[in-house]
């Protein structure tokens, strides 16, 4: 190990956690060289949203949503990314160099900021992470943080099978080892294969990423969709194809 006064990151290789090797930070340009504190980059956001680097008129066209060529309107604007997470305004970035991980909320209305950083990175220490996130988030916001909750192996047998979105967009719900599983047929819907946990009858969420989903029966009794939920604000529904072998 490496003796210093910064914390060094740890990308995991293989199975074991290893010193991160040297990246010069400035080929992340703006992102690079900077080392920071959660404390520091609590009073650096103080500075932003009290207008003290910042006038209200540039503020604003920082934190505005950005319109597309196309028409549509990204969650991004200059920097942040303006979102709404459980139903409250946020601003919000993340990002991740080798070893590392950080991000920050700020909700305005509530006038709470939160700093996350990390210096070990992996599939499993990033779904902890978000986890993590997730749930101070919720108590931050007064929110109850979602427990799981018990449901029987023949129960959710009755989850599994193919739903689709559309031809190009499908979840496949699969059960092992009494576990529930999710998986999305195309890449750019950016679901790989994750478990997900029931919190009540119906109703699942993930260990990650801010995603929920419900099933739904139809008149006769049996699944026939999934409505699934992200970020509190992107909602689908996903309907069960009726000749499924899973």
């Amino acid at each position: 190990m490496r003796s210093c006064s910064w914390a060094p990151g740890h990308p995991k290789q293989d199975s074991a956690f290893e010193n991160a090797s040297y990246q010069s930070l400035s080929l992340g340009f703006a992102c690079g060289h900077l080392l920071s504190t959660v404390g520091d980059l609590f009073k650096w956001n103080q500075a932003v949203f009290k207008q003290v680097l910042l006038g209200k008129q540039m503020l604003d066209s920082v934190l505005a949503p950005v319109k597309l060529k196309n028409g549509n309107t990204s969650t991004y604007g200059l920097g942040w990314m303006n979102q709404t997470i459980l139903g409250k305004r946020c601003y919000r970035h993340d990002g991740s160099v080798m070893g590392f991980g950080a991000e920050i909320r700020y909700f305005p209305e509530e006038d709470i900021f939160m700093a996350f950083l990390v210096n070990g990175r992996s599939q499993e220490t990033d779904a902890r992470t978000m986890d993590l996130i997730n749930q101070v988030t919720q108590l931050s916001l007064g929110k109850p943080v979602l427990a799981e909750f018990s449901i029987t192996a023949a129960m959710l047998q009755q989850y599994t099978g193919v739903y689709a979105l559309n031809e190009e967009h499908k979840i496949l719900v699969t059960l092992e080892n009494g576990q529930l599983y999710i998986e999305g047929s195309n890449p750019a819907d950016q679901i790989t294969k994750i478990p997900v946990y029931p919190y009540q009858v119906d109703h699942f969420f993930t260990k990650g990423p801010d995603f929920k989903m419900e099933f739904r029966k139809d008149n006769a009794g049996n699944y026939a969709k999934i409505v699934t939920t992200a970020r509190s604000k992107f909602i689908f529904e996903w309907k069960k194809e009726k000749w499924t072998v899973v």
